[in-house]
């Protein structure tokens, strides 16, 4: 296996003990082994820390870092991010899960094809992994499709440093990963995909995403912090651009994740 160069996994926690080890275990059934995974954890109430304490004593390769006060997610993420010393720069929530060759077939089709900027498409799952779904994805998102709306899952990301340099989240409670890819495509143009799931993301009632007006008013925020739309701007664009394109991709998911299902099921 070709050495790619160290890959920077960026992981942010809170109150997830009940999932980080199983996160935590995709990382090291890794195939590629060239890897550091910085967890910053935002002042979680619950087991979290010890648990991951637990496995960096037993692999160096796991660094912990934990906030003095609960920041959200976007902070946990810059934090890591600061620290990061890869070439790569990785994304995998605390919650979250990777297949065994994510970061190895990442890796490979980033260097065949020279792209700075690459994700791939995802099964959603339950609490317990059980795969309830697909999320297929274009075979590359321009900055303008950027603009409408995210399609691009966070733990699916990859991007190379040494080209684009490190860029960091802006700091909104969601919709701060939307905010980064924005940043990224200003320099790449594009962000490309492997259309195969190499992860799945977790789907939790009770979530920060699942409480939907926090998330419009999150994402009217992020069109002016992040593009420098007016207010009035990003009220338009986010229900005649986004919410349009949303409802459509929650649609193409839902028959998407039906056929997938009844193929694999």
């Amino acid at each position: 296996m070709k050495n790619y160069g160290l890959v920077s996994i960026i992981t942010p926690t809170y109150n997830a003990a009940r999932f980080i080890g199983e996160t935590i275990e995709s990382v090291l059934r890794q195939t590629y082994p060239h890897w550091e995974l910085l967890i910053t954890d935002d002042c979680s109430s619950d087991d979290t820390v010890h648990v991951i304490e637990g496995y960096a004593k037993k692999d160096s390769r796991i660094k912990l870092f934990v906030l003095k006060q609960n920041a959200g997610a976007a902070v946990a993420r810059n934090n890591s991010i600061d620290k990061a010393q890869g070439r790569y720069i990785a994304f995998l929530d605390g919650d979250d899960w990777w297949y065994p060759n994510k970061l190895e077939v990442q890796l490979d089709f980033m260097e065949k094809h020279k792209y700075e900027f690459v994700f791939s498409a995802f099964e959603y799952a339950d609490e317990h992994l059980n795969v309830t779904g697909i999320s297929w994805k274009p075979w590359r998102i321009s900055k303008r499709n950027m603009k409408i709306g995210c399609n691009i899952g966070t733990p699916g990301v990859i991007y190379d440093t040494k080209r684009i340099g490190k860029i960091y989240m802006p700091k909104l409670k969601t919709g701060e990963d939307w905010g980064t890819w924005l940043r990224v495509v200003q320099q790449t143009d594009y962000a490309y995909a492997i259309n195969s799931p190499l992860w799945k993301y977790r789907v939790i009632k009770g979530s920060l995403s699942s409480d939907k007006w926090k998330l419009v008013q999150n994402d009217i925020r992020m069109y002016r912090e992040v593009l420098g739309y007016s207010k009035v701007q990003s009220i338009l664009m986010f229900f005649l651009l986004f919410l349009p394109n949303h409802f459509l991709k929650l649609i193409k998911n839902r028959i998407d994740s039906n056929r997938y299902l009844q193929k694999h099921g």
